[in-house]
């Protein structure tokens, strides 16, 4: 069958229209799923390459490494598919116009237009590179500009994981630019190749880095970098030739951008940025002094013109930052300067309609900042701060812009948290109590005066667009990835303190919605086709209406969602999110009449690695969040076994990103943990004294509680790969994935026996202690063990004796976690 005849032929459930490309790997096309409605990009193999095994693999290696990210400037994988011996996928059909047409219709483009297109192609990238994923095929071609400036990144088909193993196999592809296919050496398009890929040398993520410069560079001037009217004259230069500075070409062009990009193409891989986060990161820096500097001009200008003018708008975008290693919090502003704003640290810019985002230092108080809130009239900043002249927290006041923080409950005991301001901005409703503990919901003036308790155990209060009544969870969380206990929503009225319970699933940081119909949250449940409610340990974003009905939730996949927060008069909701790396912030479209989501989640250049307790002005041009990164420290000590005496110092043995669970071989020579970067929550081995770590899981599940089996070359550790949090095992070195409990829906911290493999843990409810079974532990064949007394107590079992008959864990009632207790299984 030829190309052309293929359009308007059915291939599987699919019906194929207008042939949008070709090239060495096969054809692209406009199709329609006849399932669902939908129209589809789909590529299929060709014939030849379906015999060719070596290219069958890369063609399912490009399936599975789209498959494996989740960004919305990445293309989105539907399904890999064979029908009748076409091998084909699915994915989104992107609409929009390729760089590479762009560039040629433009030839060098402004600053500014650099900006725009080229720190979301970065963050793309960095998502991939998060992932250990390489391009490999960087280019104008590949890059898709839609009509509204949003980016695309497309064309997987030579990814690779970077993990260092050399993956040369012969390729073709169809590109503008200059292709080459030598067997068994070069792949990819030689006008943006790197050195190293050139010469057919190991390829990983910092190879994308040189094509980001050649690509950025050819935006900036109109021209390559490198020169060559043969594909091996081409190599030669990109191998010899040092490119000509920027300002060269146009002295117009900022210093810092012609910085950026020769560093990108550096020749040793080792000098260049070594991720595309890295370039990201330059490029937004460079972007928020570029708009500093031009704002300050705009401003002295202003103020020559009329030094008595009226500031209406004083801030865009806010900022609280918190350093949880150090106990330091700082609290910044992050503007998005925007056609309406006009003077002041955020006076408007606009840029080929996108805003321009700034940053700035706030405080520099001693102390830890966090759960801010923003005044309707953006003046001030309610936020909970635990300083060294007090052993609990407090809800401070401060002036944006100012460095004075006016502490507002200076005589209350314990715990204050989560203020939140009035829609009218007269009145505060906060927290007082920990977790786990009785509190009681407070209503007080913005300065903290009038104070008054309504008698409600409340979490997270907000207003109701009308300020008379509040809206709360049962529960609350002091860490978003360690939920001990699900709570409900309760509305509150302020004037008789009547609390109704609306819905008793799981829901918290609750936000009213501005028309008053909608309560927005984040769960760990979901709701299933019998309509039960089941908690699953996912965190997604969620909603239900004011009267408890039509509960829904808006994103519900596999990524951590948290942190809500109405934008826009309830047209958009930002949230925090780990789908593109580190926890940044997103937005997401909302009707708020319909409850119903369009579009795929985008997120916000923010300067932050780990953002969250978002609070958000009512036009929505102005956000505080958290950015808050915890840091452990892995210590051993020696002691006397006698008299259990600690015998020297504690010995460092690792520091930095893991989240604090470990385990330890029964040799004492390997250490196994969960964390990482960015809090990943993958799993890594390393020796006793914490050299050689290795990475065991690398994928977007939550693998958490590790420890090491009864046979020592397996993991025991629990995770979401399944759907559910159940028990699961791997090899030590990696792989070899079995489930071990079936249909538990929710377990905790499996411990295993090193006599016989029996296994402990928890669920919500229970805790259990079961041989192992190769067939898997169905939840149907085991009974719970008894509760510790008639009080209800229950055991929480963290790890086994050496001969197995003694458990060591904690003892639990009403949320409490009470000392290390000991027990022995046989009593049960």
């Amino acid at each position: 069958m030829t190309e052309a005849s293929r359009s308007g032929t059915r291939l599987g459930a699919y019906t194929l229209g207008e042939l949008l490309g070709r090239g060495g790997m096969g054809e692209v096309y406009v199709a329609t799923d006849d399932r669902l409605g939908r129209t589809v990009a789909l590529k299929i193999l060709r014939p030849d390459v379906v015999a060719d095994a070596e290219r069958r693999a890369r063609f399912e290696r490009e399936a599975k490494a789209l498959a494996a990210l989740k960004h919305p400037g990445i293309v989105t994988l539907h399904s890999l598919e064979d029908d009748d011996g076409v091998t084909f996928f699915t994915m989104d059909l992107v609409d929009g116009r390729p760089l590479s047409e762009i560039i040629a219709a433009e030839g060098a483009m402004s600053v500014d237009r650099i900006l725009a297109i080229g720190i979301p192609v970065a963050d793309a990238l960095a998502a991939a590179h998060k992932r250990g994923i390489a391009h490999r095929d960087v280019k104008p071609d590949n890059i898709i500009v839609g009509p509204r400036g949003e980016i695309t990144v497309l064309d997987f088909g030579l990814a690779k994981r970077g993990d260092g193993r050399n993956e040369n196999t012969p390729t073709a592809m169809t590109a503008t630019a200059i292709d080459v296919t030598v067997e068994g050496r070069i792949f990819g398009t030689v006008n943006y190749m790197a050195p190293e890929q050139a010469e057919g040398r190991e390829t990983t993520v910092v190879t994308d880095v040189f094509a980001l410069g050649v690509m950025f560079y050819e935006m900036a001037t109109g021209c390559l970098p490198f020169d060559g009217d043969t594909a091996m004259s081409m190599i030669s230069s990109i191998l010899k030739d040092k490119p000509v500075r920027l300002i060269d070409h146009d002295r117009e062009v900022p210093e810092e951008l012609d910085r950026i990009i020769h560093r990108c193409l550096e020749k040793d891989p080792d000098r260049r940025w070594q991720t595309a986060l890295d370039v990201r990161n330059e490029l937004q820096i460079l972007r928020a002094d570029l708009a500093r500097g031009s704002q300050s001009s705009v401003n002295e200008t202003a103020a020559e013109a009329d030094s008595s003018a009226v500031r209406s708008r004083p801030f865009g975008w806010m900022v609280a930052t918190l350093l949880l290693a150090i106990a330091v919090g700082v609290l910044g502003v992050l503007a998005i300067q925007g056609p309406d704003a006009t003077s002041g640290t955020a006076a408007s810019t606009l840029v080929d309609g996108e805003r321009i985002w700034t940053f700035d230092c706030l405080t520099t108080d001693a102390g830890v900042e966090v759960e801010p809130a923003l005044s309707p009239n953006e003046e001030f900043i309610a936020f909970v701060m635990r300083s060294g002249t007090r052993e609990d927290s407090s809800v401070y006041l401060l002036r944006v812009g100012g460095n004075r923080p006016i502490d507002l409950t200076p005589d209350m005991e314990g715990e204050e948290r989560s203020p939140r301001f009035s829609p009218d901005g007269a009145r505060i409703a906060f927290r007082s109590g920990n977790v786990g503990e009785a509190g009681a919901i407070y209503v007080m003036g913005a300065t903290g005066e009038q104070r008054r308790r309504l008698e409600i155990n409340g979490f997270a209060p907000d207003w109701s667009p009308a300020g008379d009544q509040l809206v709360c969870s049962t529960e609350g969380y002091t860490d978003p990835h360690g939920r001990p206990t699900a709570g409900g929503l309760v509305i509150v009225d302020i004037e008789t303190g009547d609390a109704t319970e609306i819905f008793a699933g799981d829901a918290v940081d609750p936000r009213w919605s501005p028309n008053g119909e909608w309560i927005l949250f984040w769960s760990v449940g979901t709701v299933d086709e019998d309509g039960r409610f089941n908690i699953t340990g996912r965190r997604d974003i969620g909603v239900v209406r004011a009267d408890g009905s039509d509960f829904r939730l808006i994103t519900d996949d596999l990524e951590f969602d948290w942190s809500p927060a109405w934008a826009e008069n309830g047209r958009k909701i930002i949230f925090s999110s780990n789908r593109g790396g580190p926890i940044g912030l997103w937005e997401l479209d909302f009707d708020p009449e319909t409850g119903s989501t369009a579009a795929r989640p985008r997120p916000l250049p923010a300067p932050s690695t780990y953002a969250g307790s978002i609070d958000v002005s009512k036009s929505g041009d102005a956000i505080v969040f958290v950015d808050g990164m915890g840091s452990n420290s892995l210590n051993r000590v020696r002691f006397d076994p006698e008299t259990l005496e600690s015998i020297g110092l504690p010995e460092s043995v690792m520091s930095g990103g893991f989240s604090g669970n470990f385990d330890v071989s029964d040799d004492g020579e390997r250490v196994v943990m969960s964390g990482g970067p960015m809090r990943s929550d993958d799993i890594y081995v390393s020796r006793g004294d914490g050299s050689g770590v290795r990475q065991v899981t690398d994928d977007s599940f939550r693998n958490l509680a590790p420890m090491f089996a009864h046979d020592p070359a397996q993991l025991l550790f629990f995770s979401n790969r399944s759907g559910d949090y159940e028990g699961w095992s791997c090899r030590v070195e990696g792989g070899g994935y079995r489930m071990l409990t079936d249909g538990w829906r929710l377990i905790n911290t499996p411990a295993a026996s090193p006599a016989d493999g029996t296994l402990a843990f928890t669920t919500e409810e229970n805790w259990y202690v079961v041989p192992p079974d190769p067939r898997g532990i169905r939840f149907e064949d085991v009974e719970p063990m008894p509760k510790i007394d008639e009080s209800g107590r229950w055991f929480t079992p963290s790890d086994f004796s050496t001969d197995g008959r003694r458990l060591l864990g904690l003892v639990r009632d009403a949320g409490e976690r009470h000392p290390l207790a000991i027990r022995e299984i046989g009593i049960y």
